[in-house]
């Protein structure tokens, strides 16, 4: 830390103290530092030490950035996730910044990706099930209706995963998990276990062993289901 003498030192506290009075006509770097730091809340805490004398040492400021810019890229990240409706289905799953489960085993277990590209396309709804047809257009959404059974419900992942009468025996594996695991926990009903199946470890925790079950359980289901066109 650099002595209360130094030049530079009473050098950045002037032009901070001078930002602080007039921060629309200051320019340079250390005006675009401190305008960051108010874009995230953090400007109050640089205030705070010039006028208490009170100073965070370098460790804890570097911890307090660090959390403030990830809670906003969070935030932020979460949010343009709840502007398209195609992942309503990935947000209940996904709940952080980072790589998703499947593609965590794939790097585990390199024989899976393809299976693995599966899961993510229907954790995204970007796979060839009905639940997109006509989702902008209301004439067209008696097209969404599954065709291979006679529920006469809409083919989304959760109908396609566990409710369309035509892949109930090629399902077993998973209701099978399910009856072994949950059947009789209050928090995870059978529609929140769709986003179990789908990677949310956070509703119930599943072993990697356990995770390569509904993988090709599914894998196998839509292979099926694509086959039937």
């Amino acid at each position: 830390m650099l002595p209360c003498s130094s030049i530079y030192k009473r050098l950045v506290l002037l032009r901070i103290t001078m930002y602080m009075h007039d921060s629309q006509n200051m320019t340079g770097p250390l005006a675009n530092i401190l305008r960051i730091s108010k874009l995230h809340n953090l400007f109050g805490r640089v205030c705070e030490a010039i006028n208490t004398g009170k100073v965070m040492s370098k460790g804890q400021w570097k911890k307090l950035v660090k959390e403030t810019l990830w809670k906003s890229e969070h935030n932020r990240w979460s949010l343009s996730c709840h502007l398209y409706s195609n992942l309503d289905t990935y947000t209940q799953v996904i709940t952080s910044i980072e790589p998703c489960i499947w593609w965590k085993l794939a790097k585990i277990y390199p024989g899976v990706s393809k299976k693995a590209s599966v899961m993510v396309g229907l954790l995204t709804d970007e796979y060839a099930i009905l639940s997109r047809t006509g989702c902008y257009d209301k004439s067209l959404q008696s097209q969404r209706l599954c065709k291979f059974c006679d529920r006469n419900e809409i083919e989304s992942v959760w109908h396609f995963i566990l409710n369309c009468d035509a892949l109930s025996d090629l399902r077993q594996p998973i209701v099978k998990w399910y009856q072994d695991n949950l059947s009789t926990s209050m928090s995870v009903g059978w529609h929140k276990f769709l986003y179990v199946i789908l990677g949310n470890d956070h509703l119930c925790q599943v072993s990697n062993e356990d995770r390569l079950v509904f993988l090709g359980t599914i894998f196998t289901m839509y292979k099926y289901r694509m086959s039937l066109h």
